[in-house]
């Protein structure tokens, strides 16, 4: 009698990990903590199963995230031996062939003999072919498009190799042959345990290392379990993964509390121009490529004033940050839930969640971006029923006098060819414990 019962994503995913030999993981362009902690936790459990494991991401990865176990793996290019493919027109010559090869002085000859006719120089022409993966697995990230280069340069691979999906962003597009998508899953990481669960059916995998890179993707996106998308499994899952030994004070010391003089420079300088809009909730602030240059600061740095400000402002619902890099205008939004500013970030070209989205503009100077943003959040603003409601709300939850800065969580603009996936409603957890000492 034939099993009818259909199987779950996770179930699809542990079947097709253990039938595969050859493992690409890729992760998102300058891949924040979920995003490192989620792959490497995998890369460390595929390791076990004595699975070849690759793992690759373009950009730039924080020097706040080197102390993860297994970091030195992540390359930024696929570097997996490639098949060398040599073609001979066999169309002056008569089958059969016969085929052999000598190696001589570090070359390889190959010798071969057809029934009939010659061959000359010009049948010969070669090529480099794909690396050998069985199985490709994309974590943290929305479209193929936000890979970077690493999708840029390798196109064909991943039409042709099977992908499996894992993500907690609404818009993702389920570009996989299996997708694990989770909206209100704090973060990949919060996913990733119960896969790895779901392969520790033969034998015990979790360790400390593991622990300490999943770890690390909760913390990071929770902002210290802080952030409306702290659930109760976050909390379940930071204890599980405390008591199976990861290095949490570490985790803490660089994830929170060591900050380079660059960074605080440019935070500085951010603050110094913030500007509001009381009548919209609305604070925001910019920073040129030159102030940038002059700060000694990098894009990236700039990513967690945001989180501050906007858990630290009285009366302000929506905070705006642009930063100018030497190629594009950066854009970086933050609202109080439920306050959904993705829509903002999508109109602009970009996404991300519902409280935290981002975009990229090309070809303005930053003053013309600035004027393009703003008046796109005041209509989004002013017409939005829902928005206007939670405008009109006064904040009476205390003050955080240290609150330490959230990661980047944006989404890179998607083509045309490729239709969002629907929004998931997220679910409000109860008031979240104070940060850790």
């Amino acid at each position: 009698m034939p099993n009818n019962k259909k199987t779950t994503p996770k179930q699809q995913i542990t079947e097709k990990i253990k039938n595969s030999q050859n493992v690409l993981l890729v992760t998102h362009v300058n891949p924040d903590g979920d995003a490192l902690g989620s792959t490497l936790a995998l890369f460390h459990t595929l390791n076990k199963l004595n699975k070849k494991v690759h793992i690759v991401a373009s950009g730039n990865i924080s020097s706040k995230h080197e102390y993860l176990p297994g970091l030195d793996n992540v390359k930024h290019e696929i570097t997996s031996a490639k098949q060398f493919v040599i073609t001979l027109d066999t169309s002056n010559t008569g089958a059969p062939h016969k085929v052999k090869y000598q190696t001589e002085d570090n070359k390889i000859n190959l010798i071969i003999t057809p029934d009939s006719g010659n061959f000359t120089a010009e049948d010969v022409s070669c090529q480099e072919g794909q690396p050998q993966f069985d199985l490709i697995i994309v974590t943290d990230t929305p479209n193929l498009e936000r890979l970077d280069n690493i999708y840029d340069t390798n196109t064909e691979l991943f039409y042709e190799t099977p992908i499996i999906n894992i993500d907690h962003h609404s818009d993702n597009d389920s570009f996989g042959e299996i997708n694990l998508i989770n909206s209100k899953s704090s973060s990949v990481s919060e996913i990733m345990i119960s896969i790895i669960e779901s392969l520790s059916t033969e034998q015990p995998l979790l360790d400390s290392d593991i622990a300490t890179c999943i770890l690390t993707g909760i913390l990071d996106d929770t902002n210290s379990f802080q952030n409306t998308n702290t659930t109760p499994k976050s909390l379940t899952v930071a204890a599980q993964m405390m008591a199976a030994g990861a290095d949490y004070p570490t985790i803490i010391k660089n994830l929170f509390k060591t900050q380079p003089l660059s960074k605080l420079r440019a935070w500085g300088k951010i603050l110094t121009k913030l500007q509001t809009k009381p009548s919209l909730k609305l604070a925001w602030s910019t920073l040129s490529y030159a102030e940038l240059q002059e700060m000694e600061a990098t894009p990236d740095q700039t990513g967690g004033v945001i989180d501050a400000l906007i858990s630290n402002l009285p009366d302000i619902k929506v905070f705006l940050l642009l930063v100018q890099t030497d190629e594009f205008i950066k854009g970086s939004l933050r609202s109080i839930a439920p306050l959904d500013i993705n829509p903002i970030a999508s109109e602009l070209g970009g996404g991300g969640h519902p409280q935290a989205s981002g975009f990229k503009i090309y070809d303005k100077t930053l003053a013309e971006a600035e004027e393009l943003v703003l008046n796109t959040i005041e209509k989004h603003l002013s017409t939005s029923p829902t928005t206007s409601s939670v405008i009109e709300q006064k904040t009476t939850a205390p003050i955080s006098e240290d609150l330490p800065p959230q990661p980047e969580t944006e989404t890179e603009p998607k083509p045309p060819a490729f239709a969002p996936a629907p929004p998931t409603s997220q679910t409000t957890p109860p008031s979240p414990p104070p940060p850790p000492p």
